[in-house]
């Protein structure tokens, strides 16, 4: 693995990121793209923008063809098409060689979810939005997931070789599957654990 670019040749690109504004008919999706996006997350996309606005500009990178190829936005492009603009705000970032915008469209998805969330501050900041809906944009569902992890009756356990570790299935209704996976992806294992616990010792 390359060591990368100095923080002298980052600084460097600072400066050639300007947001510009493109049709979205020039707009080219990259075939590799490995992140899934669901007609329920373009919906909730849609939804974020007829709120805020189009506040996240597509990272893009000229390709051979001429076209602005996506790196990162793909979910806002779909949501952008769907919503009928003519035009979308864009990031160029043709100072990537083909590997590193590679790259960057893998981590840019993947390092949000390596972290969950502070519980306590994310629902007083939810409280405090009275006139938005927050459960359109699949909050209450992940919130609903931890109670039925710790409610749920039918719970299996199975001891470990390790006695410092042991496994416990749960099982849940076939309907809230993709809530319960939404939010188990979204706060990953570790974090999923440590709340479980924590939430497991102030209940008992």
């Amino acid at each position: 693995m390359g060591k990368g670019m100095t923080v002298a040749e980052i600084q460097e690109l600072v400066p050639t990121l300007a947001v510009t504004v493109e049709p979205v008919g020039r707009l080219q999706e990259y075939a590799g793209n490995a992140k899934e996006h669901t007609a329920e997350q373009v919906e909730q996309i849609k939804a974020s923008m007829r709120q805020v606005g189009f506040c996240d500009p597509i990272g893009v990178w000229t390709n051979a063809e001429g076209k602005s190829e996506v790196v990162e936005g793909h979910g806002r492009l779909m949501a952008a098409l769907e919503l009928g603009l003519q035009s979308v705000p864009v990031i160029h970032l043709d100072g990537l060689s083909d590997e590193q915008r590679r790259f960057y469209a893998l981590v840019h998805n993947k390092l949000t979810m390596n972290t969950g969330w502070d519980f306590d501050k994310l629902n007083s900041e939810i409280d405090s939005l009275a006139d938005i809906d927050m459960c359109e944009f699949g909050f209450e569902d992940g919130f609903d997931a931890i109670q039925d992890l710790l409610e749920d009756d039918f719970v299996s356990l199975k001891e470990e070789a390790d006695a410092e570790f042991y496994n416990i299935t749960f099982t849940f209704p076939a309907e809230t599957k993709r809530a319960v996976k939404a939010w188990l992806d979204d706060v990953g294992k570790e974090q999923a654990v440590a709340m479980i616990v924590k939430a497991a010792q102030a209940w008992g």
